[in-house]
């Protein structure tokens, strides 16, 4: 073989009547198109050769065809006319471009290792003159069927969640260094001749500031933690020093108006490594949340204690959850406070559980009221 025949991946293909009994093969099987075009993405069964021998109704209609045959024999780059799909003579998966492409990648590592491969691929297209970037998820699954093999590719469009990543993450930097500017400058305003009234409204205004930076990192940190992207960075840190500055935090805010936050007078004091930064998160929305169910004058009680498996922090209120609340606390969505809100308690577990060695549990009864407890597994005390 030549090098002009390939730059990549294998350029052999079966030829028409070939295909055609290895596409009636798989048709003829007992509820598989049915069943393949009840599916809401993208699918093709492709040969050893990466030939298409089926094409549910969704990829067909997003190529702008009306009926699979029409596909057969076409591997998928030049179904959906990637603008490298003819960059040689023998088509999608032989060009010099051809090694960096995801979609290509899921399909031969799947046929290579006999397993499922999934994989994330950006195409550009060319459709009519007009150029079209996809971005698609895409998993390509072995199977065989009398001998032969066959691999099943499903193609999900991400692109709408791409481009929403990409918009948040230039929106959150710019917000970031705006605010980080303001409160440099803040810093540097000068205070002589101001009354004290000026002075505390002064200072209100550099809480503020500082109460956006932090809420502007807190979303930051959420999209990081969805994305799998959020990074430790663990310590050594004194556990009331966390409860402190938590207290510190919360204390200037709205929702503790008229209300009281009391240390529990069993607290323990040890030295623990973790992540300060992201247990500190976690104690603040925790003390919120109880901030927020709790009426005038009623108290709000932090503490921490060892147990058997490590460290526990605890916040309690009156509070109490009826079953509804309940069984849906940790859900990404459900909220107590309206439309919108339903991150709290669902980052908490994410963030204790997946990133600080943790578990999060809580119990709400009218005998205890509403308590939130987070066990950190670690046994580094002094």
């Amino acid at each position: 073989m030549s090098q002009k025949d390939t730059y990549f991946a294998s350029p052999e293909r079966l030829d028409k009547d070939e295909i055609l009994q290895q596409s009636n093969d798989i048709v003829n099987l007992a509820y598989a198109e049915k069943i393949l075009n009840s599916l809401p993405n993208m699918v093709a069964v492709v040969n050893e050769q990466r030939q298409v021998i089926f094409a549910n109704n969704i990829f067909i209609k997003m190529v702008g065809l009306t009926d699979f045959r029409e596909a057969i024999g076409q591997r998928p780059g030049e179904l959906i006319h990637c603008i490298h799909a003819n960059d040689t003579k023998n088509g999608c998966g032989t060009g010099r471009n051809c090694r960096y492409c995801g979609a290509l990648y899921a399909v031969l590592t799947s046929q290579k290792n006999n397993s499922s491969v999934e994989s994330e691929s950006r195409i550009t297209t060319s459709v009519d003159g007009k150029i079209i970037a996809l971005d698609l998820n895409v998993k390509a699954s072995p199977f065989g069927f009398e001998g032969q093999k066959f691999t099943l590719v499903v193609m999900a469009d991400i692109g709408n969640i791409k481009k929403k990543e990409h918009l948040e993450k230039i929106f959150i930097h710019d917000l970031i260094n705006s605010t980080w500017s303001l409160e440099s400058r803040a810093d540097l305003f000068p205070l002589e001749g101001l009354n004290n009234k000026q002075k505390e409204l002064f200072s209100k205004i550099k809480h503020q500031i500082g109460s956006i930076m932090e809420e502007v990192e807190v979303q930051r940190d959420l999209l990081r933690m969805e994305q799998k992207e959020l990074e430790t960075q663990f310590a050594k840190v004194n556990t009331m020093e966390l409860i402190n500055s938590t207290i510190n935090s919360v204390t200037p805010l709205e929702i503790s108006k008229n209300k009281h936050i009391v240390i529990d007078e069993t607290y323990e004091q040890k030295e623990i490594t973790t992540d300060p930064r992201l247990l500190r998160r976690v104690l603040i929305n925790l003390l919120k949340n109880a901030l927020e169910a709790s009426k005038d004058n009623e108290t709000v009680y932090i503490g921490c204690k060892e147990t058997k498996d490590g460290i526990a922090y605890w916040v309690k209120n009156s509070f109490v959850m009826n079953e509804e609340i309940k069984s849906q606390i940790f859900q990404r969505s459900f909220s107590t406070k309206g439309v919108g809100r339903g991150l709290g308690t669902y980052s908490v577990k994410i963030l204790v559980e997946e990133y600080l060695n943790g578990k999060v549990t809580f119990e709400s009864s009218t005998s205890t009221g509403t308590i939130f407890t987070v066990t950190l597994k670690t046994k580094e005390f002094s």
